[in-house]
């Protein structure tokens, strides 16, 4: 199967909920939570490839353009933002995915009160999970794959790679 998908929309936000970094504090790592009225324009479209329970794979990207009534950008949020997917499931009991996840357009302020776009977020990241009986499976889970370092929101930095995985 092979499905598209398509939407145009409008947004209005009243008291739209933004994170603004305090420059008040030394390091940065409290935010002022503003509310301001917006409105955005979205584009989205999305691809989904499937082949019975084996294989799947997803292309979406969404595009936004923000006004807001008060403020000069609307705080922390994308303007594009791309995510692909894969799911293989090779075995009933193994199921094997990966992800690829990218956005862009984001502002922030900086120490001096200057909006700063942050740079573009890249991410690229998979697991696996074997289930053992219906109700119990263990997962492996790989975020980061390619070390990218960047700041969903300013002044944290993610974490490099990271592995985990337990028992569900």
């Amino acid at each position: 199967h092979i499905s598209f998908g398509g939407k145009v929309s409008y947004l209005s936000f009243r008291d739209m909920a933004m994170f603004i970094n305090d420059t008040s504090m030394a390091d940065m790592k409290r935010f002022r939570v503003v509310h301001d009225a917006a409105n955005a324009l979205a584009l989205q479209g999305s691809v989904r490839y499937r082949v019975a329970n084996t294989f799947a794979a997803g292309l979406s990207v969404s595009i936004y353009s923000y006004d807001a009534e008060t403020f000069r950008h609307t705080w922390h949020m994308p303007s594009v933002v791309f995510k692909g997917d894969l799911l293989f499931q090779p075995l009933p009991e193994l199921t094997v995915t990966a992800y690829l996840s990218a956005m862009e357009g984001m502002y922030a302020v900086n120490r001096n009160n200057v909006s700063v776009k942050l740079d573009p977020i890249f991410d690229l990241g998979g697991g696996a999970e074997y289930s053992f009986i219906p109700r119990l499976s263990a997962f492996l889970q790989v975020n980061n794959l390619l070390n990218n370092k960047y700041q969903r929101w300013y002044g944290y930095d993610v974490y490099g790679l990271n592995v985990f995985g337990g028992l569900r």
